[in-house]
């Protein structure tokens, strides 16, 4: 053994080249090796982002602070969805959004995220535009009872009248596109990375599929920052309610936190035939309050209650599984203040539901600065033929081209009686 080992030193002093190229051999499989383990971290913290017009590419994971690991491979995205479980309906959404993409070339998709709300008709993707933050887009399905068309006037109007929906506290829509052979809208909103109301009260990761993060531990808020929501919820209402906007969303789901301030999310909802989970809950609060003959589509009751339905869940932790609270349910299980302001919503002296000014009176909301509100300067409503009729239908819960027909039809017989006399 020991020869072996003189024989290979006395090689290696008359060859030196041969220790040299070892050496080196060596020193590139440990950097490759220490690369490969780089770049699989690397991985695993990034966005994969789908096929699109401008090919694939790895996106800073930062953009979107705690979101994306890299679920699926560039080169065949529907087979990783498969593998995870993805429906027919889910990759039929995809290549909904892949269409939607090749259309508006500005936008990658970086992910496809699981149903984050509990409406079924609905798909989410965290998109990127190329000169700004990440975006959420948000695909939605338009029921039979749909009060609008899918029509690209109707597109350029629906646009026109968001543009004059600007308020502090009401979630700006930065696109909105209608897919009519697709039957499909297309809503984009900044990402809000720390969700809304509802996730605020689970503690919970707002991108995580509806059942999982909701069946976290809930805990009711503080009292301050009901007072702060509350607020900025209501000025919400009451600039919808001046703009004669009929809203009828309201829940912790649709109440977002952006740039320091909680904004209303969702106008579209009732306009293409969606409601909210509770409103049949909603529309029994407001019979055993009004009377069976009202159901609010005039006025702003329903939004008042789905209001003290969302002060409910902040004051307690969890939702309003009834039309009605009952008394056993506030009495020493939250702050007095909060008890007070659910009386008046549920159980008002004068046997009518309170309108939202006079939510608003209420001392915990009067004494909440909204220094947001010192620099708004709200656009004039200077609204068209067709905004008009917009407003209209939503407010009387009917169908756009029903409605016209019908005043068509009015506008006929009028003429004609006026002939005949």
């Amino acid at each position: 053994m020991a020869n072996a080992f003189d024989d290979m030193l006395k090689f290696l002093e008359g060859h030196i080249w041969v220790a040299v190229i070892a050496g080196m051999v060596f020193s590139l499989l440990f950097m490759i090796i220490i690369w490969r383990c780089c770049c699989k971290k690397k991985n695993q913290n990034t966005y994969t982002v789908i096929q699109g017009p401008g090919g694939d590419k790895r996106l800073n994971p930062n953009q979107v602070a705690g979101y994306g690991t890299n679920e699926a491979s560039n080169r065949d995205v529907e087979k990783a969805l498969n593998e995870r479980g993805g429906s027919g309906d889910r990759q039929a959404a995809l290549m909904r959004c892949r269409y939607w993409i090749r259309e508006n070339q500005q936008f990658k998709i970086l992910k496809h995220l699981d149903a984050i709300g509990h409406n079924e008709s609905k798909d989410w993707f965290v998109v990127k535009p190329a000169k700004d933050v990440d975006q959420m887009m948000v695909m939605i399905e338009p029921t039979r009872s749909s009060l609008i068309p899918l029509t690209s006037d109707m597109q350029h109007i629906w646009n026109g009248l968001i543009t004059l929906l600007q308020h502090p506290y009401i979630m700006p829509i930065k696109t909105f596109s209608m897919l009519q052979e697709q039957n499909q809208l297309i809503v984009l909103h900044d990402l809000c990375v720390k969700g809304s109301v509802k996730d605020l009260i689970h503690n919970t990761n707002p991108i995580t599929s509806f059942d999982h993060k909701y069946s976290q531990r809930a805990r009711p808020l503080a009292l301050k920052k009901i007072a702060v929501i509350g607020k900025h919820v209501l000025q919400g209402l009451q600039f919808l309610k001046k703009r004669k906007f009929s809203y009828k969303a309201l829940h912790s789901g649709n109440v977002l936190f952006n740039n320091g301030t909680y904004r209303l999310a969702g106008l579209e909802t009732i306009f293409f035939g969606h409601k909210i989970k509770h409103h049949n809950l909603v529309v029994k609060a407001l019979e055993k309050i009004n009377g069976a003959q009202s159901s609010g589509e005039l006025s702003w009751d329903y939004d008042v209650i789905c209001f003290g339905r969302l002060l409910f869940e902040m004051a307690l932790g969890h939702e309003l599984r009834k039309s009605m609270p009952d008394p056993e349910q506030l009495t020493g299980k939250a702050e007095y203040m909060l008890i007070e302001i659910l009386v008046i919503i549920f159980f008002h002296p004068d046997g009518r539901v309170p309108t939202i000014e006079e939510v608003l009176e209420q001392p915990l909301f009067e004494a909440v600065k909204c220094s947001e509100m010192d620099k708004y300067l709200a656009a004039p409503m200077i609204n068209s033929k067709e905004i008009k009729q917009i407003l209209k239908a939503g407010n009387k819960q009917k169908s756009l081209i029903k409605m016209i027909k019908s005043d068509v039809a009015s506008a006929v017989s009028s003429s004609a009686t006026t002939i005949n006399g």
